[in-house]
């Protein structure tokens, strides 16, 4: 369909005039390629675009790279979500439990604030802040110790307030607690009144205080191969966020509890050269891959969290059939509620069958009459009260019999 264009009347006698102009561009073939692989992807990688097919971009080497995506081996999105996933947690919920501050890889920083302490700042029970003395001053929140500050970190440009030991502080205002020393979080004093700007004072306890910590973890020497600094590039907290890259194999690991609660108080750590640190709880997330299952389902953990982090198992499906095993763990759980009581009939194909998933030698005894009380038939074994004609006799009194040979291929 043509467009049709209305312009306006032209003033010849002043020389106006309308010219068509025509423009032409260009773009490179790895531009073509970028736009390509942008619209096919979630985004070109330079290795993607250096490593396509063919140099120029055409209807031939855009189908042949369809071609080996479809033929690459596929990958799950979940597996890859759990590998890298790196959010705080703490409590226990459905999917998830805490890490533990002994095992490899759990996270210790060195400011006292961070983000999830202020992520309800409009809910203010059991999470107040209180200032404890006249200086040094002890830094609670919840009820429990964070840090010893020897003057109080406000911070300059706003009008300072006189502590009150008595009085109860909030994390207000809206904004998250900026997480590196020396960042800004804010302070109220209650409903209505001024939020004052605090600078986020780093971990520390003297010898005064130090009871105030405990038990505190023994952690190794930032840079040893034991605790490394992570996070370098983030923000200004670079260098005060650590990682543990190996266990910790310590009398005081045995004290902490196996999941670490909200309302728990904090567990600190400290380096040989006297530095302060706080666990900072992550989620925990074990490999559960059809390669490479758990052997429990998952059960532990829900029995550790009281049933709030549930059953990691799951039905038999496409993704996961190649790798089911049947778990004698006596944790292991049920990941469904559906009734999965299914009655198998003792045949000779289920009796392989069960040999064969179990590594165990089931037997049936053909033709074995049972009897009630009465001698009455009855349908079932296993209804209470049932006797056979087996009796058990001592050793002496047995009389040898000869066995069916295939009976005795079997057993040997």
């Amino acid at each position: 369909k043509r467009s049709t264009i209305v312009l306006p009347p032209l003033n010849e006698e002043i020389g106006e005039g309308y010219y068509l102009m025509s423009f032409e561009h260009e773009i490179s073939e790895n531009d073509k390629i970028a736009r390509f692989l942008n619209r096919a992807t979630f985004g070109a990688t330079r290795a993607e675009i250096d490593n396509f097919p063919t140099s120029k971009l055409t209807t031939e080497s855009a189908a042949q790279w369809i071609q080996f995506q479809i033929d690459e081996p596929s990958t799950s999105h979940r597996a890859w979500f759990r590998k890298r996933l790196n959010a705080r947690s703490t409590r226990p919920d459905i999917k998830f439990i805490p890490d533990h501050p002994c095992h490899i890889g759990s996270r210790w920083r060195r400011y006292t604030f961070s983000k999830k302490d202020g992520h309800q700042w409009w809910n203010t029970e059991g999470r107040t802040i209180r200032v404890i003395g006249d200086g040094p001053y002890v830094i609670t929140f919840a009820g429990h110790a964070r840090t010893t500050v020897e003057t109080f970190p406000w911070k300059n440009e706003f009008p300072k307030i006189t502590i009150d030991p008595s009085t109860e502080y909030s994390i207000a205002c809206w904004d998250f607690p900026e997480e590196w020393i020396g960042g800004t979080w804010y302070m109220r004093a209650g409903p209505g009144m001024y939020c004052r700007p605090v600078l986020n004072p780093p971990i520390y306890f003297d010898t005064n205080t130090t009871q105030l910590a405990n038990p505190v973890v023994p952690l190794p020497a930032v840079g040893s191969g034991g605790l490394e600094v992570i996070d370098q590039q983030k923000n200004e907290s670079s260098g005060q966020e650590f990682i543990l890259l190996n266990g910790l194999d310590h009398d005081i690991c045995t004290q902490l509890p196996d999941i670490m609660y909200e309302e728990d108080p904090p567990v600190f750590g400290q380096t040989p050269d006297g530095m302060w640190l706080q666990f900072d709880p992550r989620y925990d997330v074990e490999e559960n891959t059809a390669e490479n299952p758990l052997r429990d389902g998952g059960g532990t953990r829900t029995l550790i969290s009281n049933g709030l982090a549930q059953c990691s198992n799951v039905r038999r499906n496409v993704f996961n059939e190649h790798g089911c095993i049947l778990s004698r763990e006596p944790t292991t759980c049920k990941g469904t509620s559906d009734n999965l009581f299914i009655l198998i009939g003792l045949n000779a194909e289920n009796i392989v069958a069960i040999h064969e998933i179990t590594g165990t030698y089931p037997y049936a005894v053909m033709n074995l009459p049972l009897g009630g009380d009465d001698n009455a038939p009855i349908v079932s074994p296993c209804i209470k009260g049932t006797k056979t004609r087996w009796e058990i006799l001592p050793e002496n009194e047995c009389v040898q019999t000869d066995m069916d040979a295939q009976t005795y291929n079997v057993l040997s």
